[in-house]
């Protein structure tokens, strides 16, 4: 078949909903099938640019559509960029303007936030319109969220009668669900999200999420679309050669993903690391004012080519659960190829579903989320290393696997 897949996020940004999306692609490819990617423009001075996968995308995509930034969208987001760390450090060139300056821009984003429901890229979206691209010859579209709005730019181009028959090829594949999504806060307006969120259910071929825990409340919400969801596992990216034991001699632990404690509680593990000397290396966007330690080393959100390295040097794996809602963190199914220890630190209210669930890969190493079970994770963990346990991934984690579902 032939296939268009479509992301509102760069595919030179180091994301969750890239990382899965090119997991898909990867396994697509390797099914026969035939892949072009339509995305946003990437900027190589914005503060989340990272051209790692610029060979990924020479390998796997036959035809690369991207969308101009508009002013507005360009001038509303310099906000993110100071504030996940831009500037000269970040390699971001622009000039800061004003401190009045500032303070209407942010003004305008804030206002922007609370009167719509999708995210700032939708400013970008209509901008679709202007690709000579024939999307007549596709078998199959997938949406790739997150941002919401790289489903909303199919609207776009059912409105402007660009697509036809999209009920038979347009696959939604959500990261996280909207209304559901427990990085809202306040849902200012829950109903109207609910209603943009079912006009884009009611739209698409097949609905896909991310595991079973999302899909049961999606059907429980959105029950009229029930026939169309599924959900499938994550593909695990990590390759045969990246997957042997490490010769590093650092032994440390790694954490790589995003935390908080308003989401993802990573102060336990910090805590029982510092008290027990125990090298840990934690990298990835928070708000949390974690001090660094002589073994325990904070980093901001890194490029991939920088976290790869890093996941190849450490001895052992942590991923964190969400302290509420359904979504499993990806660095779950990322990293389930390395033949090294893997620790989930389970928590929420759905923690035994989830334990069931893991426990079905005969992979992980669970813990509850306090330093008594933590410490029982790691000191298994580092048995496993001494007797040199060696890991199968399961199939339901392959990049081929993964992609024959969706396009079943």
């Amino acid at each position: 078949m032939r296939l268009l897949f479509v992301n509102m996020t760069p595919i030179f940004h180091n994301s969750s909903a890239i990382h899965r999306m090119c997991g898909i692609i990867s396994g697509a490819r390797r099914n026969g099938h035939t892949c072009d990617l339509l995305t946003l423009r990437a900027d190589e001075e914005d503060y989340a640019y990272d051209d790692s996968r610029k060979e990924f995308l020479r390998e796997n995509i036959d035809h690369y559509y991207t969308i101009r930034k508009t002013y507005l969208y360009d001038r509303l987001n310099a906000k993110k960029q100071a504030d996940a760390g831009g500037g000269i450090a970040a390699g971001n060139k622009r000039k800061s303007r004003s401190g009045c300056g500032r303070y209407i821009k942010n003004l305008m984003r804030n206002l922007f936030e609370f009167l719509f429901v999708y995210d700032l890229q939708c400013m970008n979206s209509k901008q679709v319109t202007k690709l000579n691209a024939d999307y007549t010859k596709y078998d199959r579209i997938i949406s790739v969220s997150d941002p919401k709005s790289s489903h909303d730019i199919i609207l776009k181009l059912i409105k402007y009668k660009k697509i036809k028959n999209i009920d038979s090829k347009w696959i939604q594949y959500w990261g996280d669900p909207w209304l559901n999504d427990v990085m809202r806060e306040g849902f200012r307006w829950k109903m109207l999200i609910r209603y943009k969120e079912k006009q884009l259910l009611r739209y698409a071929h097949r609905i896909v999420y991310t595991n079973p825990f999302t899909l049961d409340a999606q059907i429980r919400e959105y029950p009229a679309y029930s026939s169309k969801m599924m959900y499938i596992n994550q593909a695990s990216d990590v390759q045969e050669k990246r997957a042997q034991i490490s010769e590093c001699n650092k032994r440390y632990i790694g954490y790589f993903g995003d935390y908080g404690l308003h989401f993802r509680n990573i102060h336990p593990l910090y805590r029982y690391c510092i008290k027990n000397n125990i090298n840990l290396c934690i990298a990835g966007r928070s708000a949390d004012n974690l001090v660094e330690t002589e073994t325990v080393k904070i980093k901001g959100r890194l490029s991939q080519k920088d976290v790869s390295r890093m996941e190849d040097e450490a001895s052992i794996l942590i991923s964190i659960c969400n302290k509420r809602g359904t979504q499993i963190p990806g660095k779950v199914f990322y990293q389930a190829g390395y033949q090294k220890p893997m620790i989930i630190i389970l928590d929420g209210e759905f923690k035994e579903k989830m334990r069931v669930y893991f426990n079905s890969f005969g992979r992980y190493i669970l813990c509850e989320n306090n330093e008594k079970s933590i410490s029982g994770a790691i000191d298994e963990a580092f048995r496993e290393i001494k007797t040199g346990k060696r890991y199968q991934l399961d199939k339901r984690l392959s990049e081929e696997y993964c992609a024959e579902k969706i396009l079943r």
